[in-house]
């Protein structure tokens, strides 16, 4: 009888402690997501061995290895920075093995790092890579504000956590 008790009486905090969050769940509106249903039939896209990188030897060992694709910057784990000039020659390095190249920014910058991506995509823009990888909102904006051509593609940190969210990159 006393854990019949003390069960009702859980059951009973758990409701008082839940009911001040129904509200906000109740209030959301619903968002009708027209997705576009999955192509049936057809040949299966082939899959492309892709390798991400940050220095030009592991450019060359990727391409000896066969990868298709180079996905070459964003995080440096192997060097301080990477200049615009490694940039050039990766891009040289893989179109001469006929392979594909996305350069991919950080997912976190500085304000102090701006300037710095404002000139990255204009000198990107002259060695036209495949596409561009951006990992973040900011270089996002900044690579529309400089009127970008390449094709852009949001990487995975550009999670979608709520309707702001969802609703900017609708509109994009």
């Amino acid at each position: 009888e006393m854990n019949e008790a003390r069960r009702l009486a859980c059951e009973e905090l758990d409701a008082v402690r839940l009911a001040k969050f129904e509200a906000i769940r109740s209030n959301l509106p619903l968002i009708n997501f027209n997705l576009i249903p999955a192509e049936k039939g057809g040949r299966p896209k082939k899959s492309a061995l892709t390798v991400w990188v940050d220095t030009i030897p592991k450019v060359e060992a990727a391409l000896s290895a066969g990868a298709e694709w180079i996905i070459y910057g964003g995080e440096a784990f192997a060097s301080k920075d990477i200049s615009l000039a490694s940039f050039g020659k990766a891009l040289f390095l893989v179109r001469q093995s006929g392979k594909k190249i996305a350069f991919s920014t950080p997912r976190i910058i500085r304000d102090v790092q701006l300037a710095y991506f404002k000139k990255f995509f204009t000198e990107v823009q002259k060695l036209q890579p495949d596409l561009i990888y951006i990992n973040n909102n900011s270089l996002f904006s900044l690579a529309k504000e400089c009127q970008v051509t390449i094709p852009l593609w949001a990487d995975m940190s550009l999670n979608i956590y709520n309707y702001q969210c969802l609703d900017f990159w609708r509109e994009q």
